[in-house]
């Protein structure tokens, strides 16, 4: 990958052509934990299996999967395929990535995910070696994987991106090399990335597109402002986000596509700090804020308002109502109630600390939402908005009394979002909340075989968050973009993925 000012890429049926909000923070994706990165990772690189219109666990790199009767063990044999130097992609890059991970000294947030293999927790908490953990390689093409329990999910694991196998270039240690449909060529910090076909792709023949040019323009209005003068194909998504005030003209002329995710914005306690121990203060925070106003004002888009935690198109079914959304008595009622229990008089409440990603539709939010618990509580709300980065970093290290975010989901599954809270050591589990009765719920649901009865112990699980009320979600997302016309195939998947392997362009619309 050269580092320089890339060639003038003039415009053809042939390049793709996108813009990123800002630069992704890093090319490795067991690393990289913003919105961004995500979308170079599913270009660059493949895992096992991967995420497909038909299928979102279909056969990538793996050309066969056997599992054992148990549901225990599962055996990959890898495809004949090759990292862009030209070297075999093998079972021995999968095993040491993936070991990689649980070096309690490699930098990951995701490194829980790895914890349903045998052994990998306990490797991870350095117990054990992790030569102890349950991935073997008998040849340079076979990998087998043992697991703890059977995880219905673990094929949605291998799909998703923190499970591809990542290999530095040997000579340019810092380089990542590609597995995927495109290899990265040049990188123009702070300004555009430029990513061609990648020629020893396993599926290249499939693959229409000659490269991908990446803007990197923080504006939403320049963003949106280089779509209507079709210099870019497409704008949208969490990694370059369609101006607030433009939505709805944009959506009245009927430009506006919309897919529903596996994605929710949401606030968030810290039960360690003070007041948001008591259960009670959560709970009338939660019941204080009005979601049908945020949606109907702010995001403007036929977002879903939350009366559960998970997803809709996680669950595949009707949402039960959880979440009271915007109930000023009983919030009143609940508020007095933790005062009394935490022994303090209302005019000895601490204000209420919101920190958030700041960037336009959180700090909206934000502000709508400090109006609507100063106008039900009649309490001081102070609002702190931060770089992404640095917030990432100060809700991982709870740095914070609640806070405003949003996360993706990272596979096609509800636990996905309910396993974050089964440890409050858990790096992404912010609100350092746990529970020994959800605990049991999570890990008995993993020995149901019947779908029906594993729904019913998740959604037992739900009811303890309700209870509980380490976090509140406000709204369940669609993810809203703009298309140009010429632009074939283009798919989104359930957790939000963007798979660009698969477009093509029309010349005669472009």
């Amino acid at each position: 990958m050269d580092i320089g000012k890339p060639a003038v890429i003039q415009r053809n049926d042939k390049i793709l052509r996108i813009n990123f909000k800002q630069e992704p923070l890093s090319l490795d994706p067991r690393k990289g934990s913003d919105p961004i990165s995500p979308a170079l990772h599913v270009m660059t690189l493949q895992g096992l299996t991967r995420m497909t219109p038909e299928d979102p666990r279909a056969l990538s790199l793996a050309k066969n999967i056997e599992i054992s009767e148990d549901r225990k063990t599962y055996t990959f044999t890898l495809k004949k395929a090759f990292w862009s130097d030209q070297s075999p992609i093998t079972s021995y890059d999968f095993a040491k990535t993936w070991k990689e991970v649980l070096d309690p000294h490699f930098p990951s947030p995701v490194a829980h995910l790895f914890f349903v293999i045998k052994n990998a927790e306990k490797a991870f908490r350095q117990e054990i070696s992790l030569d102890d953990v349950g991935i073997h390689t008998p040849n340079d093409k076979t990998i087998v994987v043992e697991l703890e329990h059977p995880i219905p999910y673990f094929l949605d694991l291998t799909s998703f991106s923190a499970f591809y196998a990542v290999k530095y270039d040997e000579n340019k240690k810092h380089e990542l090399l590609c597995s995927g449909p495109f290899l990265l060529k040049k990188w123009l910090h702070n300004d555009q990335l430029v990513l061609e076909k990648n020629p020893y792709f396993w599926d290249a023949k499939n693959v229409h597109l000659e490269g991908i040019h990446v803007s990197i323009v923080a504006s939403d209005v320049t963003s949106l402002t280089m779509f209507e003068n079709k210099e870019i194909d497409f704008v949208g998504g969490a990694f370059s986000p369609l101006p607030l005030d433009t939505l709805q003209i944009l959506s009245k002329r009927g430009m506006i596509h919309s897919s529903p995710l596996g994605a929710t914005t949401m606030l968030t306690f810290n039960v360690d700090k003070f007041p948001y121990t008591n259960k009670n203060i959560r709970k009338a925070i939660a019941c204080a804020v009005n979601r049908k106003e945020l949606v109907d004002n702010i995001t403007q888009l036929g977002e879903i308002v939350a009366t559960d935690f998970i997803p809709p198109v996680l669950k595949k079914k009707d949402p039960k109502e959880l979440l009271i959304d915007a109930n000023n008595d009983l919030s009143r009622e609940l508020f007095k109630k933790g005062l009394d229990e935490l022994k303090i008089a209302k005019e000895d409440f601490p204000s209420i600390q919101i920190s958030y990603y700041n960037e336009d539709c959180y700090a909206k939010i934000a502000q709508a939402i400090q109006q609507q618990l100063h106008e039900v509580l009649g309490i001081q709300v102070d609002l702190y908005g931060y770089e992404l980065q640095y917030f990432l970093q100060k809700m991982r290290k709870k740095d914070f009394q609640v806070a405003e975010f949003s996360w993706s989901a990272q596979y096609n599954d509800p636990m996905n979002i309910l396993e974050r809270f089964k440890s409050k050591h858990n790096i992404k589990n912010y609100s350092g909340w746990e529970n020994r009765d959800y605990i049991d719920l999570l890990n008995d649901s993993l020995h149901l075989f019947s779908p029906v009865e594993r729904i019913q112990f998740l959604e037992k699980a739900e009811e303890i968050l309700a209870e509980d009320m380490p976090f509140t979600c406000l709204y369940h997302w669609h993810m809203n973009y703009l298309l140009q016309p010429h632009v074939k195939g283009f798919y989104i998947s359930p957790i939000g993925s963007l798979h660009w392997e698969f477009v093509s362009i029309d010349p005669e619309l472009a």
